[in-house]
């Protein structure tokens, strides 16, 4: 019901401001980089003055909100957002990543959320060990997967101390011949459903580094909030209920 298209151009424009100023690779035969960057006050304000032009979009049942995240440059939309969303006790909230290196403000914050007086639920969906996009590394790469298996261990047990009538669930994604890749949020309340959707690991590195774009998305519609839940089903048919202890290193 509003105006989508401008939210495509305003996004357009900051992911084009980036890239004009960003090294481009040259992937004939050599590891090379052409075109040097510019000058890193005049890459910051230029993707700054981008940032600035766009707005999210909401009309009927539906808002749509792009969120930027780049800390070297002050932008930590998606970070604010989460702080908020991870805090509230109540609704139905899921949760994949395959990197599940949480920021300790995040893991307080989710601490908070099962300790509330709500009666939601939340459930993690991360790589099963054979699933994971290091599984088949070599040298240090082959130590990945164990490195986060003991990352998630350590949250899931902090959640689980400090839950109070708050349903937890661990799922782990299995499916023969994949990788498992995917990021993204959902909650769910009887009245609305929101996805956040990106490039974003919500990890560490997303906090403190990494250049992120992902898209709020909050509707009411019930067709868009079906299809929410349809994603999460496709997802969990390959996800089983093996707990962080149960899985092999």
């Amino acid at each position: 019901k509003g105006d989508y298209r401008k939210v495509a151009t305003d996004v357009h424009s900051v992911v084009d401001e980036a890239a004009r100023h960003s090294l481009r690779a040259d992937y004939e035969g050599t590891d090379s980089l052409r075109e040097p960057a510019r000058a890193a006050d005049a890459v910051h304000g230029a993707v700054l003055d981008a940032v600035a032009a766009h707005a999210g979009v909401g009309g009927g049942d539906t808002t749509v909100v792009p969120l930027f995240q780049h800390p070297c440059l002050g932008l930590r939309q998606e970070y604010d957002v989460l702080l908020e969303l991870l805090g509230w006790s109540d609704g139905e909230l899921v949760i994949n990543t395959p990197y599940p290196n949480f920021p300790e403000v995040y893991l307080r914050t989710m601490e908070r959320r099962v300790a509330g007086p709500g009666d939601g639920s939340t459930m993690f969906v991360g790589p099963s060990a054979g699933s994971h996009s290091f599984s088949t590394g070599r040298g240090l790469k082959a130590l990945v997967p164990g490195v986060y298996l003991h990352r998630e261990r350590e949250f899931t047990s902090r959640l689980q101390a400090a839950a109070v009538g708050h349903g937890l669930d661990f799922r782990h994604y299995d499916r023969a011949g994949w990788v498992f890749h995917s990021k993204g949020i959902w909650f769910t309340t009887p009245e609305e459903s929101a996805t956040i959707i990106g490039s974003s690991s919500f990890g560490e590195r997303s906090v403190a580094r990494d250049f992120d774009l992902s898209f709020l998305v909050v509707t009411r519609d019930p067709a868009l909030r079906a299809a929410m839940a349809g994603e999460v089903e496709t997802m969990l048919t390959w996800a089983d209920g093996q707990q962080p202890s149960d899985r092999p290193a």
